[in-house]
């Protein structure tokens, strides 16, 4: 997959053990000690830029499946979200009314904070906290109130057909580098069942590295999927670096202590010593 492109490339660390070999000289005689040692090795990932057949396949594949959703007696968006406008929408009267109450208090309190004079004072400064927290506040309850109604949603022949689509992109453009340092497709080639069979082993094998791949490219691709075709290396970047911070703990409390050695095997050497070769 040498003349492939990619839509981002990036690395996944991969604990490893590595038998090291020092030459020592003790009481006069030469010696080796082999030791085993936790290293970190960078492991490359990439996501496959997709071809124009590639797309048509996934056009194909989002057809075929909205189709099959219909056909099961899940209701498209345009009729669920029909039908609760004609109820009147999925909250109550008391719950519209709240909203609209909390609304009317955060530009309240957003005028205010905007309006103090600056430089602030102690007294302001003090205020200005609690018009944060409050608002802060204000926006959680909205937000709570929302999700409580967005499973409806959810379960719609588009969303479920998306959430689909999804998958079939990171079953068939994640790319992971293999021992000779060439790409190869994570889960391998076939249809979607079969990845997805694939898909299931791998996480069956519950490897931290392998989990840790699989999580990073879905979001990578969920993000790509998400932001439209106009995404740029400079996205992605900003990307990684909301995920390394916010959603990712893999490896973290490893690369902040030493590596820890394994106790040293000391083997006594009779014929000359040959300069050891430590594996890369």
């Amino acid at each position: 997959m040498e003349k492939q492109k990619y839509l981002y490339e990036t690395i996944v660390n991969k604990e490893a053990i590595e038998k090291v070999t020092e030459d020592r000289e003790e009481n006069g005689s030469k010696i080796q000690i082999t030791r085993e040692v936790k290293k970190i090795k960078p492991v490359k990932v990439a996501i496959l830029k997709p071809d124009r057949k590639k797309y048509k396949e996934a056009d194909i594949f989002y057809a075929k499946t909205i189709s099959n959703y219909l056909k099961e007696g899940l209701l498209p968006h345009s009729l669920v979200s029909k039908r609760y406008m004609n109820d009147g929408g999925p909250m109550t009267e008391s719950e519209k009314k709240a909203i609209n109450a909390m609304r009317d208090r955060y530009n309240e309190l957003q005028e205010e904070y905007f309006k103090m004079e600056t430089p602030v004072s102690e007294e302001n400064n003090k205020r200005r906290g609690e018009i944060i927290l409050e608002m802060s506040e204000i926006q959680r309850v909205i937000k709570e109130i929302r999700n409580t109604y967005s499973d409806i949603f959810e379960n719609t022949a588009e969303a479920k057909t998306k959430n689909d689509t999804i998958e079939w992109w990171v079953l068939n453009i994640s790319l992971v580098e293999d021992e000779n340092k060439e790409y190869k497709l994570f889960y391998g080639d076939g249809d979607f069942d079969s990845k997805t069979e694939t898909l299931e082993k791998l996480e069956a094998k519950d490897d931290e590295f392998t989990n840790e791949v699989i999580k990073k490219l879905s979001y990578f691709i969920s993000f790509w999927y998400a932001s439209g075709s106009d995404i740029k290396k400079e996205d992605f970047e900003s990307a990684e670096e909301h995920y390394d911070k916010n959603v990712s703990n893999y490896l973290k409390q490893e690369e902040a202590k030493p590596a820890e050695a394994i106790v040293p095997v000391v083997a006594p050497i009779a014929a000359p010593i040959v300069e050891p070769t430590v594996a890369p």
